[in-house]
């Protein structure tokens, strides 16, 4: 799992590493991030779409009538992505959105067409990821006076375990997101075939969102608003929150690649001698007037290379923290 906590309340704090935070340029972090931003929302989006087109609208009648999430849930399923072909990496910079898999043979292959959506959608999330790790690669690489590569041992098995954490992650919250809904609107009652119209535009959600939107329903109801109408507004703000968790995706998951490119550079430079004895990595908290309690503790820890630091809630190996931290991490010499 990428995170080792959930996010917490923010407070304010005396910040620990002012200087080590003017070393990094925070503002061309954040506008490469931005620019893979937009993709890995719309492949999320495309994600959440076909677990959706997964699931007929009949299988969720059946499973409210027979108060039973399992034959839902067992048409949901997490496609395996296929490797990263290590011959096809491009060898430039400016190639770095060139995708990593022959993604045809791997679409035409999947079992299903919403498993190939999801695949190729993840493929595409791979892409993103992959660029921007191999920025962060190489910028890092060219402050030790080396040369950055993606074929390096560390950047194709990371990509290849992260993107498909993310499809399982996904594909777990929204079972279980599911398994909730569809076990509360048994007990409350209702004709299935309306209930049902209203959970398929919200596959995707999590568990937490799901609720969101019964409580709006209820709230609707109190009000007298028409079936119809409320369908129209729970779907309407189905897809407003589906469009969040997509956003919240990507914030992270992009902080997530570019944290990885700069470990995956300081590893391979320390493998060809480049970093000194006694180089550290040290955490370095968001630059932003507050933070939670789980950045404040890391900021200013150090660990060696490859090492992992130690929050309040557990090892950590790099940022993210928790879903949209925006720390950071610099080399010192000891």
């Amino acid at each position: 799992m990428p995170f080792i906590c959930k996010h917490k309340p923010a407070r304010q704090v005396i910040r620990k590493g002012s200087s080590r935070r003017d070393r990094i340029d925070w503002a061309k972090a954040q506008r490469q991030r931005e620019k893979q931003e937009g993709p890995i929302i719309r492949a999320s989006l495309d994600i959440f779409q076909a677990k959706a087109d997964a699931v007929p609208l009949k299988a969720i009648v059946a499973a409210l009538i027979a108060g039973n999430a399992d034959g839902v849930l067992d048409l949901l399923s997490a496609p395996e992505l296929p490797p990263i072909d290590v011959e096809k990496l491009p060898g430039k910079m400016s190639k770095a959105a060139t995708p990593l898999t022959a993604t045809g043979v791997a679409i035409t292959t999947a079992a299903t067409r919403s498993e190939q959506k999801e695949i190729a959608a993840a493929l595409k999330i791979r892409t993103s990821m992959q660029t921007l790790a191999w920025a962060s690669g190489e910028a890092a690489t060219a402050e030790l006076g080396g040369s950055f590569t993606l074929r390096n041992p560390y950047t194709v098995p990371w990509l290849e375990q992260r993107t498909a954490e993310l499809v399982v992650e996904i594909n777990a919250t929204t079972r279980e997101a599911i398994r909730e809904t569809v076990a509360q609107l048994y007990l409350e009652g209702g004709s299935p075939q309306r209930l049902a119209r209203r959970i398929k535009p919200l596959i995707g959600l999590r568990s937490d969102q799901m609720r969101a939107v019964l409580r709006r329903s209820e709230e609707l109801e109190a009000l007298g608003v028409s079936a119809a109408a409320q369908e129209r507004t729970l779907a309407a703000y189905g897809r407003k929150l589906l469009r969040q968790r997509a956003t919240l995706i990507a914030r992270t998951e992009t902080i997530f690649a570019q944290a990885a490119g700069q470990d995956q550079a300081f590893r391979v430079a320390a493998d060809e001698g480049l970093i000194l004895g006694g180089t550290v990595r040290v955490w370095v908290a968001d630059p932003g007037e507050r933070t939670c309690p789980v950045c404040d503790d890391l900021d200013g820890q150090e660990t060696p290379i490859g090492g992992v630091f130690e929050s309040i809630e557990g090892p950590i190996q790099m940022p993210p923290a928790h879903p949209a931290c925006r720390c950071a991490i610099v080399l010192e010499t000891r």
